[in-house]
C-alpha cells in the first residue's frame, strides 16, 4: 500500500506585486503554484525554512499568501502569508484548530509545534 502525503501547499494569491526574483526564486515559485505535497508536518517546516524558500519570499512587506492543506480532506486549510522573517498562520476556513485566528511562526520547531496541534484538533473533530 501506497503511504499518502499527510499535508498540501500551493500558492493561493497574491497580496501585491511581485518583487525582482532570481531565476531560482522564479522556478521555486512556478513550482509552487502547483499543489505540492509534504509527507510529515517536519518535512513542511523544513521546506518553509529552508534557504530556498526563505530567498523567495523574505522581503519586507508581504507579497503572497499559502494555502496548506490536509491531502485527505482539501476544506482543511490555512493560509500562510510570509511577512518580513515570519510566517503567519490564518485560519480564515474557521476551521478553529489554531489557538486564535491567526498564529506568528518564528522557527522551524514553532511550526511543527502549532501544525502538529492544529491537525490534532482538525482531524479529531
Amino acid at each position: 500500500m501506497t503511504k499518502l502525503p499527510l499535508l498540501t501547499m500551493t500558492k493561493s494569491r497574491l497580496l501585491s506585486e511581485i518583487p525582482e526574483l532570481n531565476r531560482e526564486s522564479n522556478v521555486l515559485l512556478d513550482t509552487l503554484s502547483g499543489l505540492c505535497s509534504f509527507y510529515s508536518v517536519s518535512d513542511l517546516a523544513s521546506f518553509l525554512f529552508s534557504k530556498k524558500f526563505c530567498d523567495l519570499v523574505e522581503y519586507k512587506d508581504p507579497w503572497i499568501m499559502f494555502e496548506i492543506g490536509v491531502y485527505i480532506n482539501h476544506n482543511l486549510t490555512l493560509d500562510l502569508i510570509p511577512d518580513d522573517g515570519k510566517l503567519i498562520l490564518i485560519d480564515s476556513q474557521g476551521n478553529r484548530g489554531l489557538n486564535s485566528d491567526s498564529v506568528e511562526i518564528i522557527s522551524e520547531v514553532n511550526f511543527t509545534d502549532v501544525m502538529t496541534d492544529w491537525l490534532e484538533r482538525v482531524i479529531n473533530c
